[in-house]
């Protein structure tokens, strides 16, 4: 029978196996069932033996058993290939596969690594306590199952005002205390000036106080409207305001009683009778009385001491030894006003007569008169014109002080002349003006003025004076204080210089030591104190235990702002016993096996995993596991490799069992020495936990696993840093091929670039040449799974110290920190109504790239997936609308939105997409960083309307 149109080809087999470079996945298979029971039967009928053999179906046995042989064969060459992918490293799907591929290569994948955490503690009492190393600690985290274990590693002096505290700017110089201020500190009671002592003040709202600061300096008496206890201030807060301007610092007292001097308030004249001949006299009211001499009295008065005052009634409970304040006013030889303090040194009942009236009061006897050594030092120029400053005129003459002049002096002077002839009193100044004043106002200053010149030449000789009526005698209740005005604080803290709150011990242990502050940044920005602090070293300590202002020195400059140090506001707070605490809970000492010196290279398991590892910048690779190993009670050595090891080095060696476990393996004798014969000979330390990384989470609070006394609280301020999971297998894939092909040393960039894709928490890295100021340099960009300033730090330390070791040491290295860039994309798809809305939408996501939003591992394929995008590589909209226009069922795309998001976060869960989202043809990266797109950032709108949304008017 012959063909000429269409005919049926006889099946391929054996097939040819022919495979193009590059390919995910290559062909190995030399049939399948159909092509081998098509062989077969094409066999059977060309066969001229068995050209009887007609019934060909399935039901015939022997059909049946050839059948049975196509299938075996199916299934063999299935799992050939299959298993033929295996034995490559760019086809192998199985992650044992992979990790034993690349162990041929020397390449070992890096285990998962502990997190770093800090953690702040808060103390009773007032003791230091010291934390020990080892002292663990226990913190639930976002995405954990259950609680990640620290562990302290250093021991730590912990001060209890060192947990939570409060830095602030520094003060400003003091201050005058200028008029209109409404509030004075406390700044000492008595003769002390700790917080304790001038807190116990015992002002309450609406006491009087009494501020002066010299004897014919301002003196003002204020109500104080409520009292404040703020860091190492005592304020009064005051019933309206200060008057007068008066220096820095003033002495104050608060007041109780105030009394009067007795007759203060008798008339100014007063008249007697006599009976034979009647007669009545008229006798005037003395109200002046000498501040540094006696008063002599007379028939109407009685004589005083100097240091004599009467008061106005009769006391019984004014305390000898009591503080009195005195104010009034001189009137001669100068008018001013006075505050003297003084003490009662003697309280007697007595009768004062004064004027016409007599009355038991009580009779003071002061410490001191009411002078003082200023009098000589008074200027004739201030004598003259009477303590006026304003133009001399009527308006400016003291009438009290002028009728003391006229009157003391017409009784000393030895003749009187003139216009002083005829003046006696006031009244009769009074009276010599009105007779003047038709000659105007210009002969009446004439008139005035010359009465004063005449007054000169005789007041100078007299004793100070002041007037009785004007005198007050403050009871005092309380020591004496010193006030001044609240501190002002410097705008700036741009010289690392700074006040601390607490104890001068707490203040000296802070030096040296490191603290976080949180509050402003997103993460805790950590600083190390000054070791040496000059300015706290030249303050006075105080009493024991006092708490007050220190001037701190920092190491740097904070980056959070003078705005956060605010004293009234502090928005940035410090913690200052901060214990760095490294993943793992350590594990008590045990028998792993016993040695036995017939067999080479024995090896045995590590009781419990995963073990922990933590990052160690000087070895290769760059970190260590938490284990030590003791052979017959001995610590033996932890090493890479046995290559080079001499025959008795204690040494041995940890490796994977592939399975999330580790063994430890010993020597052969030859390189490394064999354990010792012996019944459980062989024990193990080690830590347990690995991969933590990232917040507490929500409602979640640290612990601490271990008991200490005073502890009162734990708070972890920022992130766990520095865990990692074990490198997963595309990693390993991407970074065995370089590690061997560069035979361990670093020649060129992808050198640099699989060394980085080593170390622990990196996943991507990209290296370039780069010249700075004219000097060639190697640019290393890495992305670490967190991002973290610390991670990244971690692995620059291992990057250059492999550079160092084993790199050409011809060019600087430069490690820059990488960072995922975040963008938006909107999409209008038209769907092929024949297929689900939810498997397109998947399809699309897919081809995408686009990281999940429920935790789950991020994309290996697709236009925004990590592993295929390039630090600085830009993308268009184009290639957006080609991806997801290349999804079976997407039969036309339309962009509406598409660009990047800020820069603000690194978490995509904080940032949102604006409400007027922009439609960019093209998104520019930075150098450092890769464009990647979240599921939540992602739109697609669907619609089955083909014909005209598709091209719109």
């Amino acid at each position: 029978m012959s063909c000429n149109h269409d005919c049926a080809r006889p099946p391929r087999f054996p097939a040819t196996v022919a495979n193009r470079p590059g390919l995910s996945r290559f062909a190995y298979r030399i049939g399948d069932y159909g092509s081998m029971r098509g062989h077969i039967l094409d066999r059977l009928v060309k066969e001229p033996a068995l050209s009887g053999w007609t019934h060909l179906k399935s039901d015939e046995p022997g059909i049946a058993l050839l059948e049975g042989a196509a299938i075996l064969g199916d299934i063999l060459t299935f799992y050939q290939e299959l298993y033929a992918n295996e034995t490559r490293l760019g086809t192998a799907a199985w992650q044992e596969s992979i990790f034993d591929l690349v162990q041929l290569t020397g390449y070992r994948p890096a285990p998962g690594l502990g997190g770093t955490a800090r953690f702040a503690l808060d103390l009773r009492g007032a003791d230091p306590v010291i934390v020990p190393r080892g002292f663990g600690f226990q913190a639930k985290l976002e995405g954990a199952d259950k609680p990640a274990v620290f562990e302290s590693t250093a021991a730590i002096t912990a001060w209890p005002g060192l947990g939570s505290f409060h830095l602030y700017r520094r003060r400003q110089d003091a201050q005058a205390i200028a008029p209109g201020t409404t509030a004075l500190d406390i700044i000492r009671l008595g003769t002390a000036t700790d917080l304790a002592t001038r807190a116990g003040h015992g002002i309450a709202a609406g006491d009087r106080i009494l501020i002066l600061s010299g004897p014919f300096d301002p003196y003002e008496i204020l109500v104080v409207r409520e009292t404040e206890e703020h860091l190492d201030r005592v304020t009064l807060h005051l019933e309206g305001a200060v008057r007068e301007s008066h220096p820095a610092e003033v002495t104050a007292y608060r007041l109780g009683r105030t009394f009067r001097h007795y007759g203060a308030d008798a008339p100014r004249q007063f008249f007697t009778f006599r009976e034979d001949p009647p007669k009545t006299f008229s006798h005037d009211t003395t109200y002046f009385r000498a501040t540094g001499s006696n008063h002599a009295g007379n028939t109407y008065h009685s004589a005083l001491k100097a240091r004599e005052i009467p008061l106005d009634s009769e006391v019984d409970d004014l305390a000898t030894g009591s503080t009195i304040v005195c104010t009034g006013r001189t009137v001669l030889p100068t008018a001013r006003d006075f505050a003297f303090v003084r003490r009662v040194e003697r309280v007697t009942p007595r009768d004062i007569l004064w004027a016409n009236a007599t009355a038991p009061v009580s009779l003071i006897e002061l410490s001191a008169a009411l002078r003082t050594d200023t009098l000589a030092a008074i200027s004739a120029s201030e004598i003259g014109a009477f303590g006026a400053k304003a133009t001399p005129g009527l308006q400016v003459i003291d009438a009290e002080m002028f009728e003391l002049a006229i009157s003391k002096g017409g009784a000393i002077a030895k003749g009187k002349t003139g216009a002083m002839s005829k003046i006696g009193s006031l009244p009769d100044i009074v009276a010599e003006i009105q007779t003047q004043s038709d000659t105007g106002p210009g002969a009446m200053q004439v008139m005035v003025q010359g009465m004063i010149q005449q007054v000169q030449a005789q007041v100078v000789a007299i004793a100070e004076t002041h007037d009785i009526r004007r005198l007050r005698l403050h009871e005092t209740t309380g020591a004496r204080m010193i006030l001044r005005a609240p501190p002002r604080q410097k705008s700036s803290v741009a010289d690392g210089k700074v006040n601390f709150f607490g104890t001068r011990e707490e203040a000296e242990a802070l030096a040296g030591r490191t603290i976080l502050l949180a509050g402003l940044t997103e993460t805790p920005e950590e600083i190390t104190v000054a070791e040496k602090q000059p300015e706290l070293d030249a303050t006075p300590k105080g009493p024991q235990g006092d708490r007050r202002i220190w001037p701190i020195a920092l190491g740097a400059v904070p980056k959070s702002g003078a705005a956060g140090f605010s004293e009234t506001d502090p928005v940035v707070t410090a913690h200052g016993n901060i214990v760095t605490a490294t993943q793992g809970e350590s594990q008590a000492e045990a028998v792993i096996g016993s040695g036995d010196a017939r067999l080479a290279f024995q090896t045995f398991a590590i009781p419990k995993s995963p073990l922990t590892f933590l990052p160690d910048s000087a070895r290769t690779p760059p970190y260590a596991p938490e284990l030590e190993v003791r052979v017959d009670g001995r610590l033996w050595t932890r090493v890479a490799t046995f290559f080079g090891q001499a025959a008795d080095a204690e040494v041995y060696v940890v490796r994977s069992d592939g399975e999330g476990g580790h063994v430890v393996q010993f020597g052969d004798g030859l390189s490394g020495a064999r354990l010792t014969s012996g019944r459980n000979n062989v024990t193990a330390a080690w830590r347990v936990g690995a991969g933590a990384a990232g917040d507490l989470a929500d409602g979640e609070e640290p612990k601490a696993k271990d008991r200490l006394k005073p502890l009162s609280g734990v708070l972890m301020p920022g992130p766990v840093t520095g865990g990692a999971a074990a490198e997963g297998p595309e990693t390993a894939r991407a970074a065995a091929p370089g590690r061997m092909q560069s035979l361990g040393r670093l020649v060129g960039l992808a050198d640099y670039e699989a060394e980085a894709l080593m170390v622990p928490g990196v996943i991507k890295a990209g290296a370039v040449f780069a010249a700075e100021a004219e000097r060639p340099s190697i640019s290393l960009t890495v992305l670490t799974e967190d991002e973290s300033p610390e991670s990244v730090a971690a692995a620059a330390a291992a990057l250059r110290h492999a550079d160092r070791c084993r790199g050409p040491a011809r060019h600087p290295l430069q490690v820059v920190p990488g960072r995922r860039r975040w963008v938006h994309l909107s999409l209008l798809l038209g769907y092929d109504p024949t297929y689900r809305s939810a498997d397109l939408d998947a399809a699309v996501r897919t081809a995408l790239g686009t990281d999940p939003s429920d935790g789950t591992g991020a994309p290996g394929t697709g236009l925004f997936a990590l592993p295929l995008r390039r630090f600085g590589q830009d993308v268009h909209i184009s290639q957006a609308v080609g991806a997801a226009q290349a999804v079976p069922g997407i039969v036309w795309v339309r962009p509406v939105a598409f660009g990047k998001l800020p820069a603000t976060s690194d978490d995509p869960e904080d940032l949102s997409v604006p409400p007027k989202a922009a439609l960019l043809p093209r998104l520019q990266a930075a150098p450092a960083e890769v464009l990647v797109l979240s599921a939540l950032h992602l739109t697609l709108s669907a619609s089955t309307v083909t014909s005209d949304a598709e091209c719109p008017e």
